[in-house]
């Protein structure tokens, strides 16, 4: 035991009677006396009494038990500590007792945490439009048809909106191409902010392409989503950015879209998006700044 580089305890009717000098490091104590005689869980996470309770129902079954987890020791001053440990029952004066074997993998963990936050922010960049910061038409494509498959299997309504910054070619020759982006990043926050506000789950703004956005809404019915276009085209023009060369209004506008479809084996997350760009089309013959439901009339 004191050879070994790793804590080694031996544990004896829930007590430890054996520790290494390792142990005693691990755990922050300088005596044996402030180990041996008290229970070992008293240093341990609470699941990890409970994997100890299953240990000890299986050795009285005259089960043999080794196991290998990974859980948190508490050290003396409070701090704590990531350990591997390994378990076994074996015989000590007589008695049933058991053998653990715990090193510490603090490093390796934080390895491994730093490693998962690297690789879910390169998710993240792979998902995100490079411009505007809402999903990109990768993320789009991807996410519509889960959310159109989930809906369908619950049975609920799918919403889709899609909006397009009214004369945005126009704003682009007028006050170039960086006040350009500018524009495509305030509007795209503002839909960001306002679908944020919802707390529905499944929903997303996503660049559909160019000055082109769409707006995934599982789950929501053709009235409240008619609410939502409005309050994103609301939001949008709230924002008042100058466009002298709009012909719709002084400031930066939307058009908008909205179709709503119950999903069915029939019909595609691309009759969604169908009905959605035509009634965009109907919002641009209106005159634009305005919102457009698409017709509810069902698929046959």
């Amino acid at each position: 035991m004191q050879l070994s580089p790793d804590g080694v305890l031996v544990v004896s009717e829930g007590r430890v009677v054996l520790a290494n000098d390792a142990a005693l490091k691990l755990l922050g104590l300088e005596k044996r006396e402030q180990l041996l005689g008290k229970p070992l869980y008293t240093f341990t996470k609470e699941e990890w009494r409970a994997e100890a309770c299953r240990d000890t129902y299986a050795h009285k079954h005259m089960e043999s038990v080794t196991d290998l987890i990974e859980t948190r020791f508490r050290r003396q001053d409070g701090s704590e500590v990531d350990v591997e440990t390994a378990s076994t029952w074996i015989s000590y004066r007589g008695e049933p007792a058991q053998l653990i074997h715990f090193r510490d993998i603090t490093l390796r963990k934080r390895a491994e945490e730093q490693l998962m936050s690297a690789n879910q922010l390169l998710r993240d960049l792979t998902n995100m439009d490079g411009l505007t910061g809402v999903a990109n038409r990768r993320c789009f494509d991807e996410r519509i048809r889960a959310e159109w498959e989930a809906c369908q299997s619950s049975g609920v309504p799918f919403s889709l909106i899609m909006f397009d910054l009214d004369y945005f070619k126009m704003y682009n020759d007028t006050y170039g191409h960086q006040p350009g982006d500018r524009c495509l990043r305030e509007a795209a926050g503002a839909a960001a902010a306002a679908v944020s506000a919802l707390k529905l789950q499944g929903a997303m703004v996503a660049r559909y392409g160019g000055e082109e956005f769409a707006v995934l809404l599982p789950g929501t019915d053709a009235d409240r989503a008619l609410g939502i276009a409005e309050d994103v085209r609301e939001r949008i023009v709230s924002l008042a950015i100058p466009h002298s060369g709009s012909k719709a209004s002084s400031v930066v506008t939307v058009s908008v879209g909205v179709s709503t479809l119950l999903p069915a084996e029939a019909i595609s997350p691309e009759n969604a998006i169908e009905r959605a760009d035509q009634a965009l089309y109907e919002a641009k013959k209106a005159g634009r700044n305005c919102v457009r439901m698409a017709s509810q009339t069902p698929f046959c």
